[in-house]
C-alpha cells in the first residue's frame, strides 16, 4: 500500500513560491518529503517542474488534490483566464485553500505538538531546508500576535499553512479476508516509510 500524497502551493513570481509534498500516513501522521522553491518562473514551467519532481519521486498515482494560494483564482465578473486556469491546462489542477491565517496558524502549531510517542504529526525531511529555514525565522507579528509578521519571507510558511487547512486524511488499509493481504500491505508501507528516508 502506498501513502497518498497532497501537494500544497503558494505562489510568488517577484517573490519566491513554494511547492511541499505531504504524504498523509495511515497512522494519522504527514510526512512533508519534498519541497520546490521557485521565482520569475510563469505558470507553464511551475506545472513542468511540479509534474517531473512528482514523476521523478514515483508517487505520481497517489496524489489526491493540491491546494494553493487564494491569490490564482481571480474575483467574480472577472472574465480574463486566471491562474488557477492556466495551472488546469499545465495538467496541474488545484483546489482553492483556506486562507483563515490565525486558525491556519493553530493548526500548524497542533500539528507540530508532540503526541503521546514523544514525536509530531507533522515531520519535515531534512531537504526542506527553506520550508525549515522559514520556520525558525518565522516571529509574531507586532499588531496581531496570531499572526506571523508576513513582511518576512513567509511563503513555505504560507504553503504549511495552506496544507493544514486543507483537512488531509490519512491514507486508510483496507481489510481483506484473503489470506495475509492485511499483513503484506503493511509490509509495503514500512518499505515505503523507508524508501521515502532514504531519499
Amino acid at each position: 500500500m502506498r501513502a497518498s500524497s497532497s501537494p500544497r502551493l503558494d505562489w510568488g513570481y517577484v517573490n519566491p513560491g513554494c511547492v511541499l509534498w505531504w504524504a498523509c500516513l495511515p497512522d494519522g501522521r504527514y510526512y512533508i518529503r519534498y519541497e520546490f522553491k521557485f521565482s520569475h518562473a510563469d505558470v507553464p514551467t511551475v506545472c513542468e517542474e511540479v509534474i517531473k519532481r512528482t514523476v521523478d519521486a514515483g508517487i505520481q498515482g497517489c496524489i489526491r488534490y493540491t491546494a494553493a494560494d487564494p491569490a490564482l483564482w481571480s474575483p467574480n465578473g472577472n472574465t480574463g483566464e486566471d491562474m488557477n486556469e492556466t495551472f488546469m491546462r499545465g495538467r496541474v489542477p488545484l483546489i482553492k485553500a483556506r486562507n483563515d491565517r490565525v486558525n491556519g496558524w493553530q493548526r500548524v502549531r497542533e500539528m507540530l505538538r508532540l503526541r503521546d510517542d514523544g514525536s509530531p504529526t507533522i515531520i519535515l525531511h531534512p531537504d526542506c531546508r527553506y520550508t525549515i529555514r522559514s520556520m525558525g525565522a518565522a516571529i509574531s507579528d507586532k499588531a496581531n500576535p496570531e499572526d506571523i509578521d508576513t513582511t518576512m519571507d513567509d511563503h513555505a510558511l504560507d504553503t504549511l499553512r495552506y496544507g493544514a487547512m486543507s483537512r488531509p486524511a490519512p491514507t486508510r488499509a483496507k481489510a481483506s479476508t484473503k489470506g495475509n493481504t492485511f499483513k503484506a500491505a503493511q509490509s509495503r508501507l514500512q518499505q515505503f516509510q523507508r524508501q521515502m528516508a532514504l531519499r
